[in-house]
């Protein structure tokens, strides 16, 4: 056995014998300390989980409902865990305006500029891109079955996809009655854009299929921004004015054309619509033609595209330009 003799020795044992229990007591205090968070913690998801049910049985929430409540707030729960929302980052608010502008658009820009026009917007002026980021961007997380917006509600946003998927529903007049057509949305897709350009009312309804995370892009934000910025406000009147033309033509939807090159690269180009309303100008003007020089009788002067009472209210919408 190696035993201390000398005084010197001992005191060095006696310091590291002493060093060895601080450690140790440290170590083992941080982990009991852990421990009592995440129990704490446990304990207060828990109760609440306890008195959320307790509240929903007390006033008689049907069971379909309840069932989505308690779905939807399990699903916030989980994506607060997995990630950091900014409104925990205190530190956030020490950023001055500047460096805050550039690192709210290092997270959306690349989102927005899915969007064709929207990334030309962004090579013309970054910094009004930037500032679009930071002021007109509002971030929402939908649940399972949630509404978005209805049929002859007015439109205060565009809507853009970051996860999970949306369900859009039209009816459509037809001479034989009513269609309805359905259209999905996935990541990176979008609907409403409309009311960046023009008033607009929907003319369809919106469901989340999953639980989704949106950004919405508000057009009054939006458009006070472009406003400021001359070089980009007049590209947006000369796209406003052919997004308008299109609209006053009857293709009326909140959802942009499902065309193939829509769904491989997530782009729309206004020029598609623009030539189906030429189109469908030029068939009109030569049914006119040969209905003064008498060649053929136009039977259908209560056409149902006609009648449409959402293509009246939003004609007299685009007027207000």
């Amino acid at each position: 056995h190696v035993r201390a003799h000398s005084l010197g020795e001992q005191l060095f044992a006696l310091l590291i014998l002493m060093s060895g229990l601080i450690v140790t007591t440290c170590f083992v205090g941080s982990i009991a300390s852990t421990m009592s968070v995440v129990f704490a913690s446990n304990q207060y998801n828990t109760t609440q989980k306890f008195l959320l049910k307790k509240f929903l049985f007390q006033n008689s929430v049907s069971g379909d409902l309840a069932a989505r409540v308690t779905r939807y707030i399990e699903f916030v729960l989980e994506v607060r865990h997995k990630k950091v929302p900014p409104s925990k980052v205190q530190f956030l608010t020490l950023l001055s305006g500047p460096l805050n502008i550039e690192l709210q658009a290092e997270i959306h820009c690349p989102r927005l500029i899915k969007h064709s026009f929207l990334a030309r917007y962004y090579e013309m002026n970054p910094f009004a891109m930037r500032e679009i980021c930071a002021v007109a961007l509002s971030t929402v997380v939908y649940a399972k079955s949630d509404v978005l917006f209805r049929r002859a509600q007015e439109s205060s946003s565009m809507i853009f996809v970051v996860n999970g998927s949306l369900v859009y529903h039209r009816t459509e007049k037809k001479m034989t009655g009513g269609v309805k057509t359905s259209t999905k949305l996935d990541q990176y897709q979008w609907c409403c854009e409309q009311v960046l350009w023009f008033p607009w009312v929907h003319v369809g309804d919106m469901k989340a299929l999953s639980e989704t995370d949106t950004i919405a892009i508000l057009s009054n934000k939006f458009q006070a921004v472009t406003s400021s910025y001359l070089d980009v406000l007049k590209e947006c009147q000369e796209y406003a004015k052919g997004f308008v033309q299109t609209h006053t033509h009857g293709l009326l939807s909140d959802v942009p054309p499902q065309g193939e090159n829509y769904r491989r690269t997530g782009r729309f180009s206004i020029q598609n619509e623009l030539s189906a309303a030429e189109a469908m100008e030029v068939e009109l003007e030569d049914t006119l033609a040969r209905y003064c020089e008498g060649e053929e009788e136009v039977h259908n002067q209560d056409s149902p595209k006609r009648n449409d009472p959402d293509l009246k209210i939003n004609r007299k919408l685009s007027e207000r330009l």
